[in-house]
């Protein structure tokens, strides 16, 4: 269960008793189901500082909390970046020399808040840019809103000023135009997750 500190406290309930009784409902069911499962979660936040502020109950935070493991940011482990580069390249079918020396040093001095996630996120929208060709340092640059890919034009803002979710409906309208309506590379190009860009898209009224 990933991003499990997220979840909404109706959720956490639920969870919670079917940890404790091994059983649950299917949705229309009326008798209840057995299960003997093991729970891996994974979460981004303190979940120690959730219970504290009332965001996340105690009593599942105890239940779950039998095994913990504490991974440092990729920030602070850089010798994991190349393995990882090497791997998400394996996996498209391409040799690690798509990416050039340089830009592997990019990559390595690049802060990445959103850890691995984001490394991909990079890549992917890198090799996008690419096309058939070698993946040089700027392409792993990601854009700074109003940023242009291409050449780095930045956005003027006029004197009237701007709505902000203006811009956001347009940018997420040409990215998807850009990648042909695959939503995937869409939100690669706009340096979001997938589930982010979803969110926007309902938020806005996008249709798919």
């Amino acid at each position: 269960l990933d991003e499990i500190g997220d979840i909404s406290s109706a959720i956490q309930l639920k969870l919670l008793q079917v940890i404790e009784e091994k059983t649950f409902l299917s949705v229309g069911g009326t008798r209840p189901i057995t299960v003997d499962v093991r729970i891996l979660t994974a979460t981004n936040r303190v979940l120690e500082e959730a219970i504290a502020d009332g965001s996340f109950r105690e009593d599942l935070f105890y239940r779950l909390n039998v095994f913990p493991i504490a991974i440092p940011p990729l920030r602070d482990r850089a010798d994991d970046i190349a393995p990882l580069v090497e791997r998400f390249l394996k996996a498209k079918g391409l040799n690690p020399d798509k990416l050039s020396g340089e830009t592997m040093k990019a990559l390595v001095q690049h802060p990445l808040p959103g850890n691995v996630r984001e490394l991909e996120n990079i890549l992917e929208r890198a090799l996008i840019l690419a096309g058939d060709g070698q993946v040089t340092p700027e392409l792993v640059q990601m854009p700074v809103l109003g940023q242009a890919a291409n050449g780095g034009l930045g956005l003027e803002i006029p004197d009237e000023g701007l709505v902000l979710e203006e811009l956001e409906k347009d940018l997420i309208r040409k990215a998807l135009l850009k990648a042909g309506g695959n939503k995937s590379k869409a939100a690669t190009l706009l340096g979001l997750t997938r589930r982010t860009l979803y969110s926007r898209m309902e938020r806005y009224g996008i249709a798919p």
